[in-house]
């Protein structure tokens, strides 16, 4: 498969498909924060018993200098100068308490921050991602395929669409329950990131229907990837208590440019057809459209 040129990711890279991690947004309030509220604090009341200090020395000096030039006596001075100091007190006092008001709105609005951040990447990755397999969901999917055709249609490529259904997906369901298929649909996702490239988008499309997106691949390299996919998945065992479960895929392919793909929903229309033929014919196999739909279908099975 040709090398890929050098390019911004599509979308942001998916998480492991153990699914989305878990944060916990009670404890937003870090203990570097509460250090440096605390070192703050105790600056702000370090200035402040300075400032108080000083001020009670300086109206000290004035009082003692006023009674030694009116010949007033000191306690009368004093009687001046002790409200005053008090005043500048409760002055400080009330600075201190609101500095620390300060402080704890500061902390709440970084808080309340942290919560907001976390809301907006938990809604973006629901937005973007399958909860139960960690691939693109098809919004996501589609979007990227759209991203990746207008690139090749500017370096004159084009990319290959693998379109993937699980077989007898339903009897799954209906042996082993709701757990037996979510277990199925997390191993096939497995295998498909043990399989692919980090430049190929992988989404899942609904239900048991994948999508895989191969940039600058034709259709021999994309019937290479498919069938290591559908080697890797039949490979696995997954047993349940109704006895083991036969893992096996039919994958359906369209690529490159023709008169009858002339965007990229073409592709996926093809590529959809080419896995209806694939299930006629029998399922487990891999069938690639070729480029005119009235020519001999390749089957590999």
């Amino acid at each position: 498969m040709g090398m890929c040129r050098v390019r911004q990711p599509l979308l942001r890279a998916p998480p492991d498909v153990s699914g989305p991690a878990v944060t916990d947004n009670r404890r937003v309030d870090l203990p570097w924060i509460r250090r440096a509220i605390l070192r703050h604090a105790l600056q702000a009341l370090a200035l402040a018993a300075v400032g108080i200090a000083a001020a009670l020395a300086a109206l000290l000096d004035l009082g003692v200098w006023l009674a030694a030039r009116s010949g007033v006596a000191p306690a009368v001075v004093a009687g001046g100068v002790v409200p005053l100091a008090v005043a500048m007190v409760l002055l400080g006092v009330d600075s201190l308490r609101e500095r620390r008001l300060q402080h704890r709105s500061q902390r709440n609005l970084i808080q309340t921050n942290r919560r907001l951040r976390q809301s907006a990447a938990d809604l973006a990755r629901f937005a973007t991602f399958d909860s139960l397999t960690g691939l693109y969901n098809r919004r996501a999917w589609l979007e990227a395929l759209e991203q990746e055709w207008r690139w090749s249609e500017r370096y004159g490529t084009a990319p290959a669409v693998v379109m993937i259904d699980l077989d007898r997906f339903k009897e799954v369901n209906d042996r082993g329950g709701h757990a037996a298929g979510d277990a199925v649909l997390r191993a096939f996702a497995e295998s498909l990131g043990e399989t692919l490239r980090s430049s190929d988008i992988m989404g899942r499309l609904g239900g048991d229907e994948f999508a895989v997106l191969l940039p600058e691949a034709d259709s021999e390299d994309a019937r290479v990837v498919a069938e290591k996919i559908r080697a890797c998945f039949s490979a696995r065992r997954l047993d349940f208590a109704a006895g083991p479960i036969a893992l096996t895929l039919s994958a359906g392919i369209a690529c490159g440019r023709s008169e009858q793909v002339r965007e990229a929903q073409d592709l996926v229309r093809i590529a959809d057809e080419a896995l209806y033929d694939a299930k006629a014919a029998g399922r487990n196999r891999v069938v690639v459209a070729a480029d005119e739909r009235t020519a001999p279908l390749q089957i590999s099975a």
